[in-house]
């Protein structure tokens, strides 16, 4: 397609004032309607950005101004509204995670190939500067192959801190589909290979609400690399935030910076900044969205990507529910 990129953004949450400020960053896409069903928020979202207000989903999609629909809803609504969107003829960016099952993730994906429409899985940290420039590192072989990598992340999650449903694992809610969804993909991204088996320990251990609030993982990769996730949502205690790498050459870590050995001076027993230019990660996925539905590129997170992170989460969940090692085919 020629000419500017009709955006919709469905849900007027606080992640769909990201995906309305990336528009705003590009020449090439303008932000057309949001869809909202909450009159005050739809009036203040379209106000606030330049766009029209639209009462509903279906309304959204009758829009001939609209090309390309950002979904940004909870989680447990993402694969109707991506299929019924597909299925109106409209690109697709699904915000993560991606769907509530295997299942749901093969309909969507059936559906972009029936309707010849892309089908992108809003996965951030592709785009971030850090994440990106660590896995441009690592596929540069200058440290070597990697062996294993390791993400960190601990957070408060007290009930309160987010809306109701995120706390809910029923609504798509939970530590695990919120926030391990990005540490998991990261890993996979510094591997370049899906993961294939799974070890974990998954439930509630700090707080008093229907969802995991921690993970302990341990992730088998397609090329031989392993990884491990350890993710809490506590009920109190201090932040931590730090993704590692170590590979046959050297080692990498990464937090809001990046940081490697040098292989040239093996000898040398500590890290040195890698610098990272700037950049906005959403701006750089609508970009890249974009781009593919132009045929000017590759889709850098497509649904079959999205759809191996979620099978394993799943995996996760499972492994822990059995008590042992889950091994996908």
């Amino acid at each position: 397609m020629a000419g500017t990129l009709g955006l919709g953004i469905v849900g007027a949450g606080r992640v769909a004032a990201n995906h309305a400020r990336a528009a705003q960053r590009l020449d090439d896409v303008a932000l057309r309607a949001i869809a909202e069903v909450d009159g005050t928020r739809r009036a203040a979202f379209a106000e606030e950005y330049g766009c029209a207000g639209e009462a509903s989903l279906d309304a959204l999609l009758r829009r001939d101004d609209v090309d390309l629909v950002v979904l940004a809803l909870p989680h447990r609504l993402h694969a109707e509204a991506a299929i019924q969107a597909l299925q109106a003829g409209k690109h697709v960016l699904v915000e993560k995670p991606m769907a509530m099952s295997v299942e749901e993730c093969d309909r969507m994906i059936a559906a972009a190939k029936a309707a010849n429409r892309l089908l992108a899985v809003g996965l951030t940290h592709h785009f971030h500067p850090v994440p990106a420039a660590a896995r441009v590192l690592i596929r540069s072989g200058q440290l070597g192959r990697l062996v294993w990598a390791t993400e960190t992340q601990y957070s408060q999650r007290r009930l309160g801190s987010n809306p109701s449903w995120l706390f809910d694992r029923a609504e798509g809610g939970g530590q695990l589909l919120a926030n391990g969804v990005h540490f998991t993909d990261r890993m996979m991204m510094l591997a370049g290979s899906r993961i294939v088996a799974v070890k974990a320990l998954v439930g509630s251990f700090f707080n008093a609400y229907p969802s995991d609030d921690g993970t302990l993982a341990y992730f088998q990769f397609e090329n031989g690399a392993a990884g491990t996730l350890a993710l809490t949502g506590h009920y109190s205690g201090a932040p931590t935030s730090l993704a590692q790498a170590v590979c046959t050459k050297g080692m990498l870590r990464y937090g809001r910076e990046l940081e490697a050995t040098d292989p040239d001076q093996p000898d040398v027993e500590g890290y040195r900044a890698v610098p990272v230019p700037p950049a906005n990660g959403f701006a750089r996925q609508l970009q890249n969205v974009a781009a593919a539905i132009r045929g000017e590129g590759a889709l850098e997170v497509p649904g079959e990507w999205g759809r191996d992170v979620m099978r394993a989460l799943f995996a996760c969940e499972e492994s822990s529910r059995r008590g042992r090692e889950v091994v996908l085919e």
